[in-house]
């Protein structure tokens, strides 16, 4: 459902604002998260999970199109390869760190009932999603043979 919500998207606007878009939503969604405490409710809880893998969708799908519609045909099977694995290794790495930031927090505050660690963990995340929406005002966007020879 999500996916072709985005899919709809990708002929209408450019990718600096569907991949903009896309983290702010999950920008929201995360800020939700890192606000919830221990006497949260399941239903917030799961709004918050469910506003940030939309931002998600809405973002990935069209930033790895736009990606590989740069490249020659011959390699897009290739490159497909290497972004879903480097997808993988980052999600590693990403899972990693913010756990590892979690146990640091819980540690230095010596109380295990607390959910300090889970909110520095959100706000790690808050702090990369802010970083990734700076560096998508940097994204390329090919202009088709049609608007260029419009704006010969």
């Amino acid at each position: 459902l999500l996916s072709t919500t985005s899919g709809r998207f990708y002929d209408i606007y450019p990718i600096k604002i569907r991949v903009g878009t896309g983290l702010i939503i999950d920008i929201i969604g995360t800020i939700g998260q890192a606000a919830i405490g221990a006497r949260s409710s399941v239903l917030m809880i799961t709004l918050f999970q469910t506003i940030r893998q939309f931002g998600l969708v809405t973002m990935l799908i069209p930033l790895q199109t736009q990606a590989l519609s740069l490249l020659p045909n011959e390699i897009v099977p290739d490159a497909v390869a290497t972004f879903n694995t480097l997808r993988q290794i980052a999600a590693a790495f990403g899972t990693a760190l913010i756990v590892s930031i979690v146990g640091i927090v819980n540690h230095l505050v010596h109380n295990p009932s607390s959910h300090l660690g889970i909110q520095a963990g959100f706000l790690l995340c808050l702090c990369l999603l802010l970083t990734s929406l700076y560096l998508s005002t940097k994204l390329y966007h090919k202009i088709s043979s049609q608007a260029q020879l419009e704006n010969a």
